[in-house]
């Protein structure tokens, strides 16, 4: 497996999708004030190695624009989740510190490892999508 390159500060979003001059097979991934090219993105997949019929490449063009799409908003919801696991953080201090003597045991303790089990996978998606 390929090692991964030291993390810097990504590209500053909104990130969008344009058409390029390239046979329209091809979009390019841009960030703020039309930044130069951050990525270029496949329409479909097309290998002359590869025969496809025009429903597997209808398909394989739906794909790729909802990869497309999922790509260039990661910069937003990576934003988002760093918004969501200041919130769970919070929430987890208000309930150790302020809930716990009116909230029944079993509530409480169920609320406690909910949002525990939140609070960590929001870290992993933000480790994944951060490098660290």
């Amino acid at each position: 497996m390929a090692k991964m390159p030291t993390p810097s500060e990504h590209t500053y979003y909104p990130w969008t999708l344009h058409e390029t001059d390239d046979m329209d097979e091809v979009w390019e991934l841009r960030g703020d004030r039309n930044s130069k090219p951050i990525a270029y993105i496949f329409k479909a997949f097309n290998s002359p190695e590869h025969d496809l019929t025009s429903e597997e490449r209808t398909e394989d063009e739906a794909e790729y624009a909802a990869n497309a799409c999922l790509i260039a908003a990661a910069p937003e919801l990576l934003h988002l989740a760093e918004l969501f696991q200041m919130t769970c953080e919070d929430r987890l201090s208000l309930l150790r510190d302020d809930e716990k003597e009116w909230r029944g045991d079993d509530e409480w303790r169920d609320m406690i490892g909910h949002f525990n089990a939140l609070l960590t996978k929001c870290r992993k998606a933000i480790g994944q999508a951060t490098g660290k």
